[in-house]
């Protein structure tokens, strides 16, 4: 059930249910000493899209949305959304926080 509801918030980039339901499937890999189903395996892991990525290292390095809608291209509304995508993904705050996740070990 947490698998789901995680991957639910993910999609919908509900920051408080992503840390809510990552915290019940860190319990629930804790109780039982790090077994992993292909369920909570999949829904523990949410990789970064290339292009997530991509924008999310240029609002690292302090590029404005708008500044890194010119450099690829793309709309600012559309850097916004995948910023918000990587913020639930990765359990951020905002970009604030979003350098030290990058380089901090975050899963990609």
């Amino acid at each position: 059930m947490a698998a789901i509801a995680l991957e639910r918030a993910v999609h919908q980039g509900d920051r408080r249910l992503v840390r809510d339901a990552s915290a019940v499937l860190a319990q629930v890999g804790a109780i039982c000493r790090g077994a992993a189903t292909p369920l909570l395996r999949a829904a523990g892991t949410f990789e970064l899209t290339e292009r997530e990525r991509e924008v999310a290292e240029m609002a690292a390095a302090g590029a404005t949305s708008r500044g890194i809608a010119e450099e690829l291209s793309i709309s600012v509304r559309t850097v916004d959304n995948l910023l918000g995508r990587v913020y639930a993904k990765l359990g951020l705050g905002g970009r604030r926080d979003l350098a030290g996740a990058l380089t901090g070990g975050a899963r990609r």
